[in-house]
């Protein structure tokens, strides 16, 4: 995702949000991570299976004997963060999911709710109202900690996928030139309102988690995930519409 907002830019992850984002870094400079959305769940339709346990690498409990590529899950599009967070579900698990893009995750949330797909590896933002009401199961959280929201859910790692972390997050850039003495107050500023209680509680009723942190962190944030996705957008073979 990116997102202009006059003098500062709002990137995102997933393969354009990073892609926009690598080359941002090239030409601005990183101020902060504002949000991280941890907890990507991975959501079934209530009922339509039925999991002994969580501890299998295949928490849903189907197996790809059972169902070779009949097992879908839908994304809010490709190229999006749950398109790869499925992908590289699937690749680890040894699991062949057949990825069902939709245009936002609303429609996608409407999909799986319908019984149209399987399987949503859905943003807390737009999934987490269903899980509260029931309508939706979550079964664990894609992130390599429990969800604030979620606290007693496992971790898809904890559920039986060592290694498995992915997390949807947003954050600021500011243009190529900006004086150091402007970033510092942006940084600053960033940081004090994402310190502030009522923003925090609001921010995680809907499901993000406030991060903030020194400008340099977001630098390093911004080149880790861009050293993780590469590698697994060409084995995706990813073309975006």
């Amino acid at each position: 995702m990116i997102e202009m907002k006059k003098n500062v830019v709002v990137v995102g992850a997933g393969p354009v949000g990073l892609l926009c984002a690598l080359q941002l870094a090239k030409n601005g400079i990183p101020v902060t991570v504002i949000e991280a959305e941890p907890e990507l769940t991975i959501d079934l339709r209530a009922g339509t299976f039925h999991p002994p346990t969580l501890e299998m690498l295949d928490p849903i409990g189907v197996t790809d004997a059972m169902m070779p590529g009949k097992l879908t899950y839908g994304s809010s599009g490709n190229g999006a963060i749950n398109h790869l967070a499925g992908h590289l579900f699937g690749s680890m698990a040894g699991i062949k999911l057949l990825h069902v893009p939709y245009k936002g995750g609303a429609p996608a949330a409407a999909a799986v709710l319908s019984g149209e797909v399987d399987i949503l590896f859905g943003e807390p933002s737009t999934v987490l109202q269903f899980v509260n009401t029931g309508k939706l199961r979550a079964l664990a959280t894609s992130s390599d900690r429990r969800s604030v929201n979620l606290p007693d859910m496992p971790t898809i790692a904890e559920a039986g996928l060592p290694g498995y972390a992915v997390t949807s997050w947003n954050g600021i850039l500011a243009p190529k030139g900006t004086p150091e003495p402007i970033i510092t107050r942006l940084n600053k500023e960033f940081n004090k309102v994402l310190a502030d209680k009522e923003m925090q509680s609001r921010l995680i009723k809907i499901g993000y988690e406030p991060v903030g942190g020194p400008a340099e962190n977001f630098s390093k944030h911004i080149a880790s995930e861009t050293l993780k996705w590469g590698p697994i957008i060409k084995e995706s073979g990813l073309k975006l519409n």
